[in-house]
């Protein structure tokens, strides 16, 4: 994705290791201001731990962006597609840190803990979620 990040279309994952800008009371990681344009107004927000082998996601929105922050204490992977009928790509991340992930419309994706801490995610998207009609559809992007 460039470097500025666009709210329509299809398009591949942007992320952006966070740099801990923390003191003796712990670490503290900052969103960089294009991953907040790229989300705009947030309609939604969730907060969600996953605990060690577990995954969440497998799953691409039609109607909303997705900014997701990442913390992590141990290793954990993101899996992702740019659309339908393309291919699954994935990288991996190490250590303790933080780890933001603009998600655009239509990119499936997951986040897998591989390490042996649970990591935490809180999950920004630019509309309501409406239990009714969730704008969550399954398509699975990690490995089998």
């Amino acid at each position: 994705m460039p470097a500025e990040l666009s709210q329509v279309g299809h398009g591949e994952p942007s992320i952006r290791v966070l740099g801990d800008n923390g003191d003796e009371r712990g670490p503290s990681f900052s969103v960089p201001q294009e991953y907040l344009r790229f989300l705009g107004a947030a309609g939604d927000m969730h907060i969600a731990c996953i605990l060690p082998g577990h995954t969440r996601g497998n799953h691409y929105h039609v109607l909303r962006v997705e900014l997701i922050v990442v913390v992590h204490f141990d290793r954990f992977s993101m899996y992702w597609d740019c659309g339908a009928d393309t291919e699954p790509s994935s990288r991996s991340f190490e250590g303790e840190g933080a780890v933001a992930i603009a998600i655009p419309k239509h990119s499936s994706h997951a986040i897998v803990n591989d390490g042996d801490e649970p990591l935490w995610l809180a999950a920004t998207s630019d509309g309501p979620y409406n239990p009714d009609a969730p704008d969550a559809h399954r398509r699975v992007v990690t490995p089998s």
